[in-house]
């Protein structure tokens, strides 16, 4: 019984493309949720611009204006910020947010879930693909050194 190389090794390539694709999706999958859900509450909770600055340049009452946290930020609404510091009146409130999460060290980095989906489903597909294509290439080079019987005859 002669084994079909071609047929064994698509066999193996669709199982090992299934297997890949599921350790994909398993090892993405929180991240991918995660993005999801901060961009829900973002959404919810848009209509309240929360600012950042250090306790040690804190303007009003602990409590009243501002919360503070164990990292030493104090955290304004944006209308509480606004009213406590008039230097900022010239910036939007997205330039604002921008500047003051940038200079406590976090900068403002907006979920993107689509496109990190788009990212992981790319690399899912394009592995097997080049694994399929690699391994046909393999199939197709080593069959120039199989023995034609055409080649055999004239051999004899």
């Amino acid at each position: 019984m002669r084994m079909n190389i071609r047929a064994g090794t698509s066999r193996l390539w669709v199982v090992g493309s299934v297997v890949f694709v599921v350790t994909v999706a398993i090892v993405s999958f929180s991240g991918i949720r995660d993005d999801f859900h901060q961009l829900a509450v973002e959404a919810e909770w848009e209509q309240y611009v929360v600012l950042p600055t250090f306790c040690s340049l804190a303007r009003g009452s602990s409590g009243v204006d501002y919360k503070s946290d164990s990292d030493n930020l104090c955290w304004y609404k944006a209308q509480d910020f606004r009213r406590l510091y008039p230097e900022y009146k010239d910036l939007n409130d997205e330039v604002l947010a921008e500047k003051l999460y940038a200079k406590v060290g976090k900068p403002l980095h907006p979920p993107r879930p689509w496109q990190r989906v788009f990212k992981t489903a790319g690399f899912a597909v394009a592995v097997p693909v080049a694994v399929l294509l690699l391994g046909w290439s393999l199939l197709w080079a080593l069959e120039g050194f199989r023995r034609s019987p055409v080649n055999e005859a004239r051999l004899s």
